[in-house]
């Protein structure tokens, strides 16, 4: 449906009538030639800043999870099946992306990084065309630059590839999908919203609050239809926004099915990864909300380098309010909001979650105060007539210099080890490389390991596969490790045939073992801490002097 608008002088024009990018939004003139090569111009100039900031971390220690993810793909593309050879608890859009990234780039700690960087820059891209479609071109310049600085924010680990990282790309392409679905009568734009949201889904299973909005404004945009008409057209477009949703999973289905693990698919997403997700909850309640805004205790607040983005919004909130120009204002809302209920659902407020809410932010900042500037700039340029449009654009110079300060003094002044170190407690992940880099030099290729813990960037940096499907112990396993539970027990028996079968060269007990697994260490293995190799590194005795040998040797 064609939308009318009304520029500044007061006539009317069709926003079908103008080209895409530059359309504006209610109250905004068209952007003029100039305007259009500032907005081209920043995008590139944001883009090249993400790959600089992207590249300064490209030699960070993989974390916990990026390497659990990339153990995955990498066994996945060895011709192992995912849920049954190997374990892990998240969709297969997530061993897809990282399969991806191993198949181009090897599996290596350079490539695993990097595998985020596309999904950042298209990120910024959807973004960038957002602010300027639907709020103007002094916005998308705005909005450019400061999701540029922040997208590598060191205090919500926005530098990683983690899977927030990932989501945020489809969740934007859903948010665009869905504001062009509010101007049209027809099916495509909400399935095209459903589609994306649900390839998020299949990365990272906590989309539904992102859903509900979408269906809450299919049914306001369902009132605009004839009284009688109103259940029917949001019937058929809520249809087809649900069809699109269950594209991706009926797809990430049949890949599974194809390989014959269908029921361990369905088993550990919908079983285990629920009950996982509940029994490491933090906190329930209105402690929730809480740590909501605090983050998880001892990792430190998840705002530190985004507090003059969250000022910008404050700001640009207040503005809107004052002038009452609302636009797509209650729609980035309400995807904010729904973000933020997707770091408060799992109850664990560990610091990437937060990397979901940060699109959102930006949209606010650059939409408010990008429309603020530009009611105040005169029609026809940019130039300065008058002291106006002075305010808006000192506090938006100001915010966005902090931001930058910001991220300067806590990111890309450190080297990636120092930053790792200071900020998410890495130093352990420094010293995993390390310890993994010297096991390399004493395993061979074809010999295993076993760890029991969360350590799983042994796997990568030592070049050993694990002897047994479960080689990443999540909060539940290391919990109920020690009595009985009916999902846990089957995993330590299967754990416990493999290892006596199979007799792996190296165990790795990052956390204390259970009971069963103690017993077996003490009779067949040799504990070698003495080596400064880690607490916890067990050596099968026939492989004790080989190495010693090996790790005296510098690597």
């Amino acid at each position: 449906m064609d939308q009318t608008i009304t520029n500044q002088a007061g006539g009317l024009r069709s926003a079908a009538s103008e080209p895409s990018a530059s359309r504006a939004a209610p109250g905004a003139e068209p952007a003029t030639p100039w305007q259009r090569r500032w907005c081209w111009g920043s995008l590139v100039v944001s883009a090249a800043l993400v790959v600089a900031l992207r590249w300064h971390t490209v030699s960070e220690p993989l974390d916990c999870d990026e390497a659990a993810y990339a153990y995955m793909a990498h066994r996945w593309l060895a011709g192992d099946r995912l849920y049954a050879d190997v374990f892990e608890n998240k969709p297969p859009g997530t061993y897809l992306i990282f399969a991806a990234g191993i198949a181009i780039g090897g599996y290596q700690e350079a490539a695993i990084r990097l595998v985020s960087l596309p999904f950042v820059l298209g990120t910024l891209a959807l973004l960038w065309w957002f602010a300027w479609r639907w709020f103007g071109p002094v916005s998308a310049v705005l909005a450019a630059l400061v999701y540029a600085l922040v997208s590598g924010d060191p205090f919500t680990a926005s530098e990683t590839s983690n899977l927030e990282v990932f989501m945020n790309f489809f969740l934007a392409l859903s948010l665009v999908a869905t504001a062009c679905a509010r101007g049209s009568r027809g099916s495509g734009w909400p399935a095209a919203a459903g589609l994306a949201l649900g390839a998020a889904a299949t990365v990272k299973q906590v989309v539904a609050p992102h859903a509900l909005v979408v269906l809450a404004l299919l049914a306001l945009d369902a009132r605009r239809a004839v009284r009688g008409d109103r259940l029917r057209v949001w019937g058929r477009r809520a249809a087809a926004f649900v069809a699109g949703c269950a594209l991706p999973w009926a797809a990430c289905l049949a890949l599974c099915a194809a390989q014959g693990v269908a029921r361990e698919f369905l088993d550990a997403v919908f079983v285990y990864g629920p009950a996982l997700a509940a029994d490491a909850a933090h906190a329930s309640g209105a402690a929730r909300l809480i740590l909501l805004i605090t983050g998880n205790e001892g990792v430190g607040w998840w705002g530190k380098g985004l507090a003059p983005l969250l000022a910008m919004d404050g700001v640009a909130l207040a503005s809107w309010a004052v002038r009452r120009e609302h636009g797509a204002l209650p729609l980035v809302v309400a995807w904010t909001m729904a973000s933020f209920a997707e770091v408060l659902l799992p109850g664990m407020f560990w610091q990437h979650y937060y990397i979901l809410v940060v699109p959102g932010l930006v949209l606010i900042a650059s939409g408010g105060l990008g429309r603020w500037i530009a009611a105040e700039l005169p029609r026809g340029g940019w130039g300065w007539h008058g002291l106006r449009p002075a305010l808006p654009l000192g506090m938006a110079a100001l915010l966005t210099a902090a931001v930058g300060y910001l991220q300067y003094r806590h990111g890309w002044s450190l080297t990636p080890e120092t930053l790792l170190t200071r900020h998410r407690a890495g130093g352990q992940f420094v010293s995993q490389r390390e310890l993994g880099r010297r096991l390399q030099l004493f395993a061979g290729s074809d010999e295993r390991m076993f760890v029991w813990g969360w350590q799983s960037p042994l796997y990568l940096y030592s070049g050993m596969d694990s002897v047994t499907p479960f080689f990443f112990t999540d909060p539940l396993m290391k919990k109920e490790a020690a009595r009985y539970h009916p999902l846990v027990e089957p995993r330590k028996a299967r754990i416990m045939t493999d290892l006596d079968r199979a007799r792996p060269v190296v165990v790795y007990a990052g956390d204390p073992p259970f009971p069963q697994l103690a017993r077996f260490l003490a009779r067949k293995y040799v504990q070698v801490g003495d080596l400064s190799l880690g607490r916890g590194l067990y050596v099968r005795p026939d492989q004790i002097d080989r190495l010693r040998l090996a790790t005296e040797i510098k690597p």
